[in-house]
């Protein structure tokens, strides 16, 4: 009863530390989470079941579902859209902490609690972003995870199927889920005590069938356009050495919290000093290489057990070694890689964590109190990075005070319709409750082209940009080549051109 209530006092910590981001510069919205916003909208009050992100035959809608609901009952905002992966994160807490409990103890398993309760910032960010489902896949993995213990110790159709369920709703939610999925199955294949019988394998791969099934029904009927495009070929850069250098000396230092997330688009990506700054000296990078070095080896054992099949419980923490191998091998050998400042596609790392909390134990009492005074100043420090590099003092960007500004000059004006780019078209057209529509002429194409239509058919829609954005000097820059002159207002940090030529929307993305 006290670890149920000391797990539950973390939880609480860890929904407050939630709370805390979300209402910080590090909680604001941006294109991609607006997009979410608008898709849980839709299923709410419009009665849409989309069973992807829009324009996409990937990244299944959980995350959407579950918004959509919240919206039915609390309205639809900003702080409601996010409560959503932030619920599915907590999810995650506890079932680490129990994953944690399950191999080497209670205290294990409120030391790992108490690590994902408090993470670096690169977990705490992704814990409140409505965008693409990553704390559904993490609570979902962990899940998946669990599972995959309780079967390989007792065997039993119930479980299988349960098994087989996680998976398939983790594959439809998200295609990483293979960093589970595969080596959950090697697991189960090798640990395995006694031969699968035909009703398990039947009933696991029913479940399986039933989680998938929004993937399998929209693929039937659309010529399985999700595997498809898996195999189209990418336009993003392939080193896989220097992606594997990358991955060691900048996201595993992201991931641990010595560095700052920060994305590849971002202005200072390639700026030498500010590298320096966002991922910390060489040195710390490699004192993390070889802290997880010393997690894998005290952990040896259970791999021994595990290439010896041995049943019980002795070959288990390999599991979570496994899942780390193919997490790393994943990021560093595939186009994931590019994404290595900022490593969401390795944040399923965090699924090992317990064992972190079984390797520490190990330690003298005083040498564990150091490493959590230590990990707990490590964090703290990593938000305190992530804002000084992500919200720089001469930095002026988009957020929901000046976009609100907009909205209401434009409401004044009786304006719906507006052309601009992607990454203020979904934040104004959510945050409006759709009163504006936009068209993206900039970044990514349009995602819904419903939404634009009205503003493609409105001779009469402006353009509006950021004031000496990139953007709006690619836009000036074609004006001034078609010897147009349109009018020009300001509102806030915009600037709002009307009277433009058509034949700027005729030549297509800026």
């Amino acid at each position: 009863m006290r670890r149920a209530a000391a797990l539950g006092a973390l939880l609480l910590i860890g929904l407050g530390l939630r709370l805390l981001i979300l209402v910080s510069p590090l909680g604001e919205l941006d294109a991609d989470e607006a997009l979410a916003g608008l898709m849980a909208r839709h299923i709410a009050f419009a009665g849409e079941r989309p069973a992807f992100f829009w324009g996409q035959s990937y990244l299944g809608t959980l995350e959407e579902f579950t918004a959509a609901a919240l919206f039915v009952l609390f309205g639809a905002g900003t702080f409601v859209l996010k409560l959503a992966p932030m619920a599915y994160s907590l999810i995650f807490v506890a079932l680490g902490g129990l994953t944690a409990h399950q191999l080497f103890g209670p205290r294990r398993g409120l030391a790992t609690a108490a690590y994902l309760a408090f993470p670096p910032a690169m977990l705490g960010l992704w814990s409140i972003k409505a965008r693409g489902g990553y704390a559904e896949l993490l609570a979902l993995g962990q899940a998946l995870i669990l599972a995959t213990l309780w079967l390989a110790r007792s065997p039993s159709p119930l479980r299988a199927g349960v098994w087989g369920l996680i998976a398939g709703l983790a594959f439809w939610t998200h295609l990483l889920a293979v960093v589970y999925l595969l080596p959950c199955s090697v697991y189960l294949l090798v640990v395995h005590a006694r031969r699968w019988s035909l009703v398990e394998w039947a009933v696991l791969l029913a479940g399986g069938l039933v989680g998938a099934a929004p993937l399998i029904v929209f693929n039937v009927a659309t010529d399985w356009s999700t595997f498809r495009d898996l195999l189209q070929p990418t336009d993003l850069p392939y080193n896989p050495l220097w992606q594997v250098v990358r991955f060691f000396r900048e996201a595993l230092a992201v991931l641990v919290g010595i560095g700052a997330p920060v994305p590849p688009s971002d202005r200072t990506f390639n700026d030498s000093p500010f590298r320096a700054v966002a991922f910390g000296p060489a040195w710390a990078a490699g004192l993390a290489c070889l802290a997880m070095a010393s997690i894998a080896v005290a952990h040896r054992r259970a791999v021994r057990a595990f290439l010896a099949r041995q049943p019980g419980r002795g070959p288990e923490p390999a599991l979570l070694l496994l899942v780390a191998a193919t997490v790393v091998a994943t990021i560093t050998l595939t186009t994931y890689g590019y994404f290595v400042s900022e490593p969401r596609y390795a944040l399923p790392l965090y699924a090992c964590a317990p064992l972190l909390a079984g390797a520490a134990w190990r330690l003298p009492v005083p040498a564990r109190i150091a490493t959590g005074l230590g990990l707990a100043t490590l964090h703290t420090r990593s938000f305190l990075l992530t804002v000084a590099v992500l919200f720089p003092a001469d930095l002026v960007q988009s957020d929901a005070a000046n976009r609100a500004t907009l909205i209401q000059a434009l409401d004044r004006r009786g304006v719906q319709h507006i052309h601009t780019d992607y990454w203020l078209a979904n934040p104004l057209m959510f945050e409006s409750h759709e009163r504006i529509l936009a068209n993206t002429v900039a970044g990514l194409a349009n995602r819904n082209p419903d939404l634009a239509a009205p503003v493609l058919a409105d001779p009469n829609a402006i353009w509006i940009f950021q004031a000496g954005s990139d953007v709006e000097r690619g836009f000036l820059t074609r004006l001034a080549a078609l010897q147009s002159t349109p009018r020009v207002d300001s509102v806030s940090i915009y600037h709002l051109y009307s009277d433009v030529s058509p034949a700027v929307l005729d030549a297509g993305l800026l």
